[in-house]
């Protein structure tokens, strides 16, 4: 298997990152999902960042202006990160065509708020102007069909895949946004976040999946649907590969089979990759045989040359996490209010604390990625701070401080 960037880099990287995706998984609310999928993407373009970095190979923006910028940083995962292949998927896929033909266009809020508009009446000059990063997307889309059949320029590619980014970028913008405006509440830009979210999802899925070399096709196996195991013929029609493994975690029993916990910092399990073309579109067969107790989350694996990859492991779930997508189920189908029973839930149980283990990770996850190693010191101090208007504080300060030493100086004050 050859290397990837990403292979690279340090394994608390590829765990952050994927911690982050199986997240955006979990969630059936299309913007939550965006956001959590916007996170994870996050911390890859920056750790991205830091691998061209190393190797001298900065644009001529980030080398002048000596930082890095989230949109740039986006673009340049889109066509460094990728490869040529994986370039050509996203190109020619039906998600990306989905985006392009979605109507009405994507507005870019900063651009309406900037206009002080009146969410009661938007002017068709000012929605012709907050689209056009979609429009600009459309253009050179429709260019790059017109000449797919002829080879294309690199900078063709290029201005096509920078056009995506910014397009996409804007969308996780808007989400940041709330409905309140100077002019009144913007009660429409709910159902239009939503609209635009579920258009967007499955176009942020794949480019994931491609960065990380496809694990859609690969599946990690630790008991029954090995092969030689009693649930073998789950597997055993699809063509594929088998290949030893490790990955880090708990095995329990429950209710007398083998199940798996995703722990990090645990021991080392042996566990038996499936590798196959056929596993995509598998899947939901073989997650209505896991059933409800178990879900399907990515984890690393480490292979016999201690490389890591990125593959499929089904999960079990606890009860209280089962107990709650029930009641979000339910309420889903009742259309209830905004406020769920599993939010009031949540708030009985202790909401508070979910916040602060929230910011707490926040903070650590970002002198993680700017920094790499953060002394188990500053972790635990971290990790015992009660005050969410402090954390957020922290939060800033780590996304601008130069250096740790410098950090452990504000946390001190």
């Amino acid at each position: 298997m050859k290397e990837i960037w990403w292979q690279t880099s340090s394994l608390s990287f590829l765990e952050t990152a994927l911690s982050k995706i199986n997240l955006a998984n979990n969630k059936s609310n299309h913007v939550e999902k965006t956001s959590d999928l916007f996170q994870a993407l996050n911390v890859i373009w920056n750790q991205f960042y830091d691998f061209r970095k190393n190797l001298n190979q900065l644009t001529t923006e980030e080398v002048r202006f000596q930082r890095r910028a989230d949109t740039e940083s986006f673009s340049e995962l889109l066509k460094q990160g990728l490869s040529e292949q994986g370039i050509q998927l996203v190109l020619q896929s039906d998600q990306l065509k989905n985006i392009v033909n979605l109507e009405p266009r994507i507005m870019n809020y900063e651009v309406l708020r900037r206009n002080s508009y009146d969410p009661t009446n938007i002017s068709k000059e000012l929605k012709r102007k907050s689209q056009e990063r979609h429009t600009k997307l459309v253009d050179s889309f429709s260019s790059y069909q017109q000449k797919r059949w002829k080879r294309q320029t690199i900078d063709e590619l290029d201005e096509l895949l920078k056009d995506l980014a910014k397009l996409l970028y804007v969308v996780r913008s808007n989400n940041a946004h709330g409905e309140k405006t100077p002019r009144g509440p913007d009660w429409q830009k709910v159902k239009r976040d939503q609209t635009v979210c579920q258009a967007i999802n499955p176009l942020l899925e794949l480019i994931i999946d491609l960065i990380f070399a496809q694990p859609s096709t690969r599946l990690a196996v630790y008991g029954t649907l090995a092969p030689n195991k009693p649930n073998e013929s789950v597997l055993s029609n699809l063509k594929g590969d088998w290949i030893n493994g490790k990955v880090n975690g708990l095995i329990e029993q429950v209710e007398n089979l083998p199940s798996f916990k995703w722990v990090s910092n645990d021991r080392e399990i042996e566990i038996q990759l499936f590798c196959s073309e056929e596993l995509p579109k598998s899947w939901s067969k073989i997650d209505r045989f896991e059933g409800g107790n178990h879900r399907r989350i990515l984890v690393p694996v480490k292979l016999e040359n201690n490389v890591f990859t990125v593959a499929n492991i089904y999960s079990f779930k606890s009860e209280r996490s089962k107990f709650k997508q029930e009641i979000r189920r339910f309420e889903e189908d009742l259309q209830m209010p905004y406020v769920t029973s599993v939010e009031r839930l949540a708030r009985q149980e202790g909401l508070d604390e979910g916040i602060l283990q929230k910011g707490r990770e926040d903070v650590i996850d970002v002198l993680t990625i700017r920094f790499s190693d953060v002394p188990p010191s500053l972790v635990e101090a971290i990790n015992q701070i009660e005050d969410p208007s402090l954390l957020k504080t922290l939060l800033r300060q780590a996304i601008i401080t130069s250096s740790i030493a410098e950090f452990q100086g504000h946390m001190s004050r």
